[in-house]
């Protein structure tokens, strides 16, 4: 699921998903144990997801919404521009 999604969803709601993505987790883990697993790259997708909603969690608890804005890559990117020039 995306991000933007995600922000758009209430706490219940992504405390669900958590649960479900657990679930999903340790089935893949159980699926690896037992030689079943082709798609090693779900496991990356599932960690990663859980990872983003447990930081949107962190964000509401602390009330900041928005993620802080990334300046240094805007940086770099005009440092790219400079050296073509």
């Amino acid at each position: 699921m995306e991000l933007k999604e995600l922000r758009k969803q209430s706490v219940a709601d992504l405390n669900e998903q958590i649960v479900e993505l657990r679930r999903e987790q340790f089935n893949l883990r159980m699926q690896r144990g037992a030689g079943n697993q082709t798609h090693t790259h779900h496991f990356k997708r599932v960690r990663r997801e859980i990872a983003q909603i447990n930081t949107l969690l962190t964000q509401h608890a602390n009330g900041t919404t928005a993620p802080a804005k990334a300046a240094p890559a805007k940086k770099a990117a005009a440092k790219k521009s400079a050296k073509k020039a």
